[in-house]
């Protein structure tokens, strides 16, 4: 036995002598997975004892139907910039547990996603959010999607992006970060698709709470804190209309939004409105309390395809100041009660510019125990007027929003829910044993003449990358660009850039197949693959176009 064995080594280290290298399958792979992080632990995040630090390198790891379980605490994203990037579909991100993950309550237990304090950097090493897509996925070649995301109990605070004043810690607009906190915006179509946030607070913007090019109708924004930002609370002015096309089909966008709180909005530099929601979609829009709107102070900008509009509470807003108000909707005083120095800052700016009727702002200081401004632009100190406030946040700040009207606005008193991975049996997520995997060359492939022997059989075929496709698609088996990316493989061999060998692939957007496709097949690194080649392993369809009429659904890439 020692023997075989010496000799089993020996070989094995003659290869490599020799230049050989082993294959090893890089995206055989469990087909979803839980990760734990808590801030400050050093584990690898695979299990509620080993949980990781850095939850943006779980984000890296993670495959579609994935979910994220984070601890209370500060995390502060790839290399402290306070970002993490979303690239993948069927993502969930689960914040409010406590350090030993035995309870969940995310306004208990904060679970805060900021830059780390004193950190700079600048727009071209950046996503631009704090939730963001990666900007430059669609034009190296890769895909990147956040459709199906959904974030539930995180707290994402911008302030450590912006500057502010030393003595009256007013924003400074030059040096504050002109992006928004949420911000995915995808380049490829249906990326942006059925996204829902929950028990999120969203606070100390510069630009928009949430902004989002929304796809589907499964898109939900509900019961969230959505305080002191600019421009909107909640911009969907780019939402997708209904698309019916040979890359596939997708409703038109659809929002709920449901028992939020959105207002202390500020008007921005590069924008007079400091509003609550915009949607150029239909909606659901019930249930909702929007106040202290600046700047243009409109608390909705709607689509007539807003189909629901009940039950939402107005106070402070440009509609409340002319009494014309939104179908269902009524003025009512959710008596709120914000920090005081920071309320003092917000209802001073408002008065001196104008932006809230005076008689307004003294009732709503007189309340607070604040002296009433004497006259329009009146202010006492610099401090009293800052533009730009930072509103602290910690356990008080739930205190101060929650509303005291019932069934209205953001609360703390709801259940929560528990998830599970997703997608697990979905086709392109299941590799088999590498050895179930029937090997074939281009030669078999040319003309349909094996369609009896190969169609619908796992093959392995040892392959070159050619990029991205996008218009071809086949329904049949319904790959289409909602959930797959599409692109060429060549036959190894030659390192031309035209070759004739040549069929299709398909993966299922956020499969480690498609991650590793990422990884070997963008634009930077596919050439590599053209002379030695590298084997692809899946389920062959005799379905195609030219001389090589196949096409593969991969799910595993060496």
């Amino acid at each position: 036995m020692n023997r075989k064995m010496n000799a089993r080594c020996l070989a094995v280290l003659l290869a490599l002598a020799l230049g050989f290298q082993p294959a090893v399958a890089q995206s055989w792979t469990p087909t979803v997975s839980e990760y734990w992080a808590k801030a400050g632990a050093t584990g690898d995040g695979t299990s509620k004892q080993n949980p990781s630090g850095k939850l943006h390198e779980l984000l890296d790891k993670a495959k579609r139907g994935d979910v994220i379980h984070v601890a209370e605490g500060e995390y502060y994203g790839r290399n402290d910039t306070g970002e993490f990037a979303i690239n993948v579909p069927n993502v969930t991100i689960v914040g409010g547990y406590n350090g030993n993950f035995t309870e969940r309550n995310p306004f208990k237990y904060l679970t805060i996603l900021k830059r780390k304090p004193g950190v700079k950097t600048d727009y071209t090493k950046t996503l631009g959010g704090i939730i963001a897509m990666d900007p430059q996925a669609h034009a190296t070649g890769r895909i990147a999607s956040s459709a199906g995301l959904i974030l539930d109990g995180l707290i994402l605070d911008g302030a450590t992006r912006n500057d502010y004043t030393p003595n009256d810690k007013r924003l400074i607009a030059n040096g504050s970060w002109k992006e928004p906190i949420v911000k995915l915006l995808a380049s490829d179509a249906f990326m942006a698709a059925n996204i829902k946030f929950r028990n999120m607070v969203i606070i100390n913007g510069y630009y928009q709470g949430i902004w989002v090019k929304w796809h589907g109708d499964q898109n939900e924004v509900v019961n969230c804190l959505i305080v002191n930002n600019m421009i909107y609370g909640i911009d969907a002015t780019g939402a997708q209309p209904a698309r019916n096309s040979p890359e596939g089909n997708m409703p038109g966008a659809f929002l709920l939004v449901e028992n939020n709180t959105i207002g202390y909005n500020w008007p921005n530099d590069k924008s007079g409105s400091g509003q609550g929601i915009g949607i150029s979609a239909g909606a659901k829009i019930t249930n909702n309390v929007i106040t202290m709107l600046a700047g243009t102070r409109a608390a909705m900008v709607l689509s007539p395809d807003a189909k629901t509009i009940s039950g939402n509470v107005l106070w402070v807003t440009a509609e409340t100041d002319t009494g014309q108000l939104p179908q269902s909707t009524e003025a009512a005083n959710p008596g709120f009660m914000p920090d005081l120095a920071y309320f003092e800052s917000f209802s001073g700016h408002a008065a001196k510019f104008g932006n809230i009727p005076l008689d307004t702002i003294n009732a709503e200081r007189t309340a607070r125990g604040l002296p009433p401004i004497d006259k329009l632009g009146a202010a006492t100190t610099p401090e009293s007027v800052a533009y730009g406030k930072e509103y602290p946040v910690n356990a008080d700040l739930f205190k101060a929003f929650v509303s005291r009207l019932p069934g209205k606005g953001f609360s703390t008193n709801v259940s929560f829910k528990t998830y599970a991975p997703r997608d697990g049996d979905v086709p392109g997520m299941k590799p088999v044993a590498p050895g179930d995997y029937q090997e074939v060359n281009f030669d078999q492939l040319k003309g349909k003449g094996n369609a009896s022997a190969l169609d619908g059989k796992r093959v392995k075929i040892l392959v070159g990358f050619n990029p991205r496709m996008m218009g071809r698609w086949l329904p049949k088996y319904n790959f289409s660009a909602v959930d797959h990316v599409a692109w060429e493989l060549r036959q190894p061999g030659s390192t031309q850039e035209n070759v004739s060998q040549k069929i299709m692939a398909y993966s299922l957007i956020g499969s480690p197949a498609a991650k590793r496709f990422n990884e070997i097949g963008n634009k930077d690194a596919r050439k590599n693959t053209w002379a030695s080649g590298v084997y692809v392993y899946g389920i062959l369809y005799a379905e195609g176009v030219g001389t090589y009429p196949w096409s593969l659904l991969v799910e595993a890439i060496d």
